[in-house]
């Protein structure tokens, strides 16, 4: 077994990409058992086995900030509506959702790929539970491989407000007042760039079909990016 703690992710992220902004960032701690050698945490692939379980505090993650989803129209919808703390909400957890808690456990399936047995994040705005796995490749940074997973989401305060304007909540709310999204998120792409277009389309449909203040407002925005292009 091997553990990493303070260990800078979003160094680890931008040695992949340094172009894009980490999908991660923040000191995490990370444990792990494996077989084979690698540089660091990203080299991660082929010739490792067994599990990772990687456990941060008070970071940031940009995972529904693909760049596939951020080109959907309703991405671009979102920006403009500025005009309110929900809409504000909604641009915090596209761009960056600030998370109180976040862990993520690996377990190697098959010599090509890791399950995604745990994921979770918990923040004021939201909490994200996931599963699903990585493809991984001989000579490729784990960072840099196809994700295919599966998010349930929840929200909570000004985001509970909107999403409930859009009519994607469940009518129940628990006991610590988080309300429940009704379908889950599909999210491709790969770990340091994951594709969220399901998450826009989903805000898309919902804002076409509701007959409330934010359906009204994003079906307005939508429109004027149409005349725009």
């Amino acid at each position: 077994e091997t553990s990493f703690t303070d260990l800078d992710l979003g160094a680890l992220f931008r040695a992949v990409d340094p172009e894009a902004p980490p999908t991660l960032e923040g000191v995490f701690e990370v444990r792990s058992e494996v077989s084979g050698r690698g540089r660091n945490l990203a080299d991660l692939g082929l010739g490792s086995l067994g599990s990772v379980r990687l456990s941060g505090r008070d970071g940031v993650i940009r995972g529904l900030a693909g760049r596939v989803g951020l080109a959907r129209t309703g991405a671009k919808a979102i920006g403009l509506l500025t005009f309110s703390k929900q809409h504000k909400a909604i641009g915090r957890l596209r761009e960056e959702l600030e998370f109180d808690t976040f862990s993520l456990e690996l377990a190697r399936e098959t010599p090509r790929r890791f399950a995604i047995s745990e994921l979770r994040v918990v923040s004021p705005l939201a909490r994200i539970d996931g599963g699903g796995g990585i493809e991984v490749e001989a000579g490729v940074p784990l960072a840099a491989s196809p994700l295919d997973a599966s998010l349930d989401m929840e929200t909570h305060g000004d985001l509970t407000i909107l999403f409930e304007g859009l009519g994607l909540l469940a009518a129940e709310e628990g006991e610590d007042g988080y309300r429940t999204v009704i379908r889950p998120i599909t999210v491709a792409g790969t770990v340091s760039e994951p594709d969220t277009s399901d998450f826009y389309e989903m805000l898309d449909e919902a804002a076409e079909q509701s007959k409330g203040v934010a359906g009204v407002a994003m079906r307005r925005a939508n429109k004027k990016l149409q005349k725009g292009r």
